[in-house]
């Protein structure tokens, strides 16, 4: 696998980071219904989705695939706030549209700014070592 998750219920917080390299439609598919069939998805108020250093060629028509995903979960999903860290103008871009159709979704570039976005109860310090995943 090219990418990891974990998710502390007790913090109600969820964490997924693909590792840098190219990323395909199905990998990205694979970990978000991956994290929604997780027994612990409910208990998610807040999630951080690093994809610094990824590279993605998606057409509209996947898009459409994702967001279905989500709206299939949708009764599971409680999520109040999800950032998306990306580096790279043409990801920026994909996730800004991906972004329009979807509720609590963010864009930053850094660790410290999607701490801020998330307004979590925990010390940067803490957020930083469950980041490591």
């Amino acid at each position: 696998m090219d990418y990891e998750y974990k998710i502390y219920p007790v913090l109600n917080f969820g964490v997924a980071i693909f590792n840098p390299g190219y990323k395909t439609f199905k990998e990205l598919f694979e970990l978000a219904k991956l994290i929604r069939e997780d027994k612990n998805f409910s208990k998610i108020r807040y999630q951080i989705v690093d994809l610094r250093g990824c590279k993605f060629d998606l057409k509209e028509s996947m898009f459409r695939e994702l967001l279905e995903l989500v709206y299939k979960y949708c009764e599971l999903d409680n999520l109040e706030c999800v950032v998306y860290i990306v580096n790279s103008p043409i990801e920026t871009a994909y996730l800004q549209i991906f972004c329009l159709e979807l509720p609590n979704r963010k864009i930053c570039s850094t660790m410290k700014g999607a701490y801020h976005l998330l307004n979590l109860p925990i010390s940067y310090d803490t957020f930083k070592n469950l980041i490591v995943v």
